[in-house]
């Protein structure tokens, strides 16, 4: 019996929104991982991308919709509340929550979503399965995810085969 929820699913589209902003740095920082303890915050995060003798790399995350319009003398003064004595070089980005081929960043449910359409999202429809980070069991919008969706959705599709 098919639910006529999956169809809703199908239309509904996540919250996930924002910009990918990297951060070239002076020097090597060292393995760096931030989270920002205030909802105020113009960078969410940010870690470690790639580490250089003469620079680095890191890559960060903001919901600020003039995230790659800021200066360099503006981000200088946020990644210093983070890592004392850092000199920004540059900094570059994509904003995927206004991209028109993504339509989003990572994904971020709606209230209730999860809990209304968990076992449609990855429902096989005839021959057409679907696998995904977006509504893996586990690690959900991570890489490990997508693996272990598409992981699982290859058993499926073997034992459809071999039936």
């Amino acid at each position: 019996m098919r639910c006529v929820c999956s169809g809703a699913a199908s239309k509904l589209k996540h919250v996930g929104g924002g910009c990918k902003v990297f951060f070239e740095v002076e020097g090597d920082p060292g393995a760096v991982m931030t989270l920002s303890r205030s909802t105020d915050s113009p960078l969410i995060g940010s870690f470690t991308y790639k580490r250089g003798e003469k620079h680095s790399v890191l890559a960060g995350f903001s919901l600020e919709p003039d995230a790659l319009e800021k200066s360099v003398a503006e981000w200088q003064l946020v990644l210093e509340e983070f890592i004392p004595g850092i000199k920004l070089l540059s900094t570059f980005g994509h904003d995927w929550g206004g991209d028109d081929l993504s339509r989003g960043s990572w994904c971020t449910y709606r209230p209730g979503t999860v809990a209304r359409f968990t076992d449609e999202l990855p429902r096989q429809e005839g021959h057409l399965f679907f696998a995904s980070g977006d509504h893996a069991q586990g690690w959900r919008g991570f890489i490990e995810g997508a693996i272990a969706s598409g992981s699982r959705t290859a058993v499926q599709v073997a034992e459809t085969l071999s039936a």
